[in-house]
């Protein structure tokens, strides 16, 4: 299966991908995976239009996989992607954006993916993810409201992620305190830290599951400091309130971020829906 994928198809559809690409306006889109293994991928994939389907279409032209010391920087990145296009004879001049998130390596005004790319051609037009915007927006109003209140709402939805994880013994006893305060058991959420909307919805659990949890932790013992944390959160009863809060404060981030990654085109919704997200953010 692998042989079929890789040396029948993947070529077909390529080859028709390269074709396009050379007589046509295209946007590359490139970002790179966790540094994981000993090679880092940055999958470049390519929006142009397809006149056989009368739509545009979205495409995988390469892995552009970099290895060694140097694999995260623009310079390596940019000469991966450079190749690929030089390999397949595809002309920079038809490229009109560049599409990647905002960390400088990519969108720095020197020795970035985007400079380097002005240099071929001045005129692409460098498109950065504003659903990372989004989520720095949102991480830093949390970081505000702990600067205020003394609550981080990230440090709870980890403490409770981790502390149920992988203990058959320990989600035993949260259903015999659902089953106490008439609930039914729900298996809590973990937390992304670096996506930091994914509070969200381990938020909600977590105040699904509140009774629960509270009688959970404030009736057993152990002295782990994490389990001291819980004890002490689940305790204060302001700490309900403040999960309230941000649960009713989410949805001006998560529903704008939703939108920006639908399929259909969204473009004639932004300007209202952007001038909203702002007002009601500020009141």
């Amino acid at each position: 299966m692998s042989c079929i994928i890789n040396e029948a198809v993947a070529p077909h559809f390529r080859k028709e991908l390269v074709m396009k690409m050379r007589t046509n306006p295209f946007t590359l889109i490139t970002d790179g995976s966790n540094d994981t293994g000993r090679e880092k991928m940055n999958p470049l994939t390519v929006r142009v239009y397809d006149s056989d389907l009368s739509k545009v279409v979205h495409r995988f032209l390469d892995m552009c996989p970099t290895s060694g010391p140097n694999c995260g920087t623009a310079e390596v990145i940019y000469k991966k992607m450079d190749e690929a296009m030089q390999k397949n004879a595809i002309p920079w001049r038809n490229c009109v954006s560049l599409s990647v998130d905002n960390a400088p390596v990519n969108t720095g005004a020197r020795n970035s993916i985007a400079s380097r790319a002005h240099q071929e051609h001045g005129s692409i037009y460098i498109h950065g993810c504003p659903c990372h915007i989004i989520h720095n927006t949102a991480k830093q109003a949390g970081q505000a409201f702990l600067e205020v209140c003394g609550f981080d709402p990230e440090d709870l939805a980890v403490d409770v992620g981790y502390w149920f994880k992988g203990s058959t013994n320990r989600k035993g006893y949260l259903t015999e305190f659902c089953e106490l305060h008439g609930s039914e058991y729900m298996e809590m959420l973990m937390h992304v830290s670096v996506r930091w909307l994914s509070l969200e919805k381990c938020l909600t659990r977590i105040l699904q599951q509140y009774e629960p949890l509270a009688s959970y932790f404030k009736s057993l013992n152990d002295k782990q400091p994490r389990f001291r944390r819980l004890v002490e959160a689940f305790s204060d009863s302001i700490t309900e309130v403040y999960l309230l809060f941000f649960q009713a404060t989410f949805p001006v981030f998560s529903t704008f971020n939703l939108l920006l990654q639908r399929e259909k085109s969204s473009i004639f919704l932004l300007h209202d829906e952007v001038n909203w997200n702002r007002w009601d953010t500020v009141c």
